[in-house]
């Protein structure tokens, strides 16, 4: 009979983690605003981000975005948005949202690449979980993921 194998997590500075000492310990990690207007991304986005104990709100458009910051300003940690949407741009949603709260790290992605050289330091489409995480980790100051939970894989492709 085989015996059952313990999965730990890395979590920072090389510490292991069962995966319920892992679970709480990412229970408190920052909220991430994610705006995109492909929702299949929007979604999958969120999965990913959540997977690693993010909190995350998600707006399909960048009105819907700048409703949702109105609201709750000082709880969003990070704005995740996609570049180019119907309306309103990625940049412009950034500028917007600046003249509330100056100090909000942004994260722009795009599936296109010309954009890439103009906008500066950009999250490139497709993107993986450890690209997006290592990212977002990056933006606010912490340490990159080195253990990620992907259950969520396993569940997304049931």
């Amino acid at each position: 009979m085989a015996r059952p194998t313990r999965v730990f997590y890395c979590m920072g500075m090389g510490e292991l983690m069962s995966p319920s000492e892992a679970a709480t310990s990412r229970e408190n990690l920052a909220t991430v605003l994610v705006v995109d207007d492909d929702i299949r991304l929007l979604g999958v986005t969120a999965a990913m981000l959540r997977a690693e104990g993010y909190r995350v709100l998600k707006a399909g458009t960048p009105e819907e975005a700048v409703q949702v910051f109105e609201q709750t300003p000082t709880e969003i940690d990070l704005l995740l948005s996609d570049v180019q949407m119907p309306g309103m741009s990625g940049p412009e949603l950034e500028t917007r949202l600046h003249r509330i709260r100056p100090d909000l790290p942004v994260i722009l992605m795009t599936g296109h690449p010309g954009q890439i050289a103009a906008l500066g330091e950009v999250l490139e489409k497709p993107f993986g979980m450890h690209d997006l995480c290592g990212r977002v980790a990056a933006a606010l100051g912490g340490p990159a993921p080195l253990g990620m939970d992907r259950s969520w894989l396993d569940r997304m492709r049931r």
